[in-house]
């Protein structure tokens, strides 16, 4: 299989602004459960990485 890396160019601008986006209450109550001051982690979960880019 070849990988075309112009493949989905002319999609990202529609996926990115039609795509749903997470409601802030989720991370606020992560965060206030499971602080992480001063460390650091990483997102193994499928999708397009919106989450850990929040």
């Amino acid at each position: 299989m070849i990988s075309d890396p112009q493949a989905f160019t002319s999609t990202a601008a529609c996926y990115a602004r039609y795509r749903p986006h997470y409601l802030n209450a989720p991370f606020f109550l992560l965060t206030g459960r499971f602080p992480l001051a001063d460390v650091r982690a990483l997102d193994l979960g499928c999708g397009p990485g919106t989450a850990a880019l929040s």
